[in-house]
């Protein structure tokens, strides 16, 4: 199940200015939700640079397509203390190959992305169920170096979200 379209992170920047422009934007997102979500990422930023910005001012990110040198740098910086190579130029992420696959991280809390095997293991569900959630838009994936994966902040966002409703909708 992918979710490839004119906002593919792979695309190329030679196929037009709005393209290119929602390509970035694509990638904003995803490295955002690498990081835990703009909440979590902001108090990161703030804990870890003593350099608050807000929620919003990460959202805007997006929205503007653009996330200033400095911000990237940090970026980077939290992204090797949780295995992700973050590229300045072009905000792709990566697995880093010397920390391993994050996702297979054996505390879910450290574990930036899960697979959609890993996800269907953790519920104790077939993958296709964990499909037909991807499928109807219940849950997010995000294509990294040529594979989908759950974010893990997308994932405890369901799951606290079918706690509420006292059913794992799956």
């Amino acid at each position: 199940m992918s979710t490839k379209s004119n906002d593919d992170p792979t695309c190329d920047s030679t196929e037009g200015d709005k393209n290119a422009f929602s390509c970035l934007q694509h990638r904003i997102r995803n490295l955002v939700a690498a990081l835990g979500g703009a909440s979590r990422l902001a108090r990161q930023l703030a804990d870890e640079f003593g350099d608050p910005i807000g929620e919003s001012g990460i959202r805007a990110w997006t929205a503007q397509g653009n996330v200033p040198l400095r911000r990237r740098h940090q970026l980077a910086r939290l992204g090797q203390k949780r295995n992700l190579v973050v590229d300045l130029a072009t905000l792709e992420v990566h697995f880093d190959s010397i920390g391993g696959d994050v996702s297979a991280a054996s505390d879910p809390g450290k574990a930036a992305f899960f697979s959609l095997d890993q996800v269907a293991a953790r519920w104790g569900v077939p993958r296709d169920r964990v499909e037909d959630l991807v499928k109807f838009g219940s849950l997010r994936v995000h294509d990294l170096a040529g594979t989908e994966r759950v974010a893990y902040s997308d994932l405890a966002d369901f799951e606290f979200r079918a706690r509420r409703s006292d059913h794992l909708d799956c």
